[in-house]
């Protein structure tokens, strides 16, 4: 069985343009200021932190959420 190039092309460029449509629907941070959203983003990063204290990358997002805070000691 051949493949139609057209039919692949078409599939592959629907599933690349639809990817972003499956996200989660929590609605945290919706409509809100942004402190609000980075004080979100900071508490799920401390509990990624407390559950796995060698994740790195988790590390560098609390640093980061605290400087845009202002909140200079707590970021180093």
């Amino acid at each position: 069985m051949k493949l139609h190039p057209v039919a692949v092309i078409l599939c592959l460029l629907a599933g690349v343009l639809l990817c972003g449509c499956i996200t989660g629907d929590d609605d945290r941070g919706a409509g809100t200021d942004p402190e609000t959203a980075l004080r979100e983003s900071l508490r799920d990063t401390e509990r990624v932190i407390s559950s796995e204290p060698g994740n790195t990358t988790a590390w560098l997002v609390n640093g980061n959420l605290h400087q845009r805070l202002g909140e200079y000691d707590d970021a180093a």
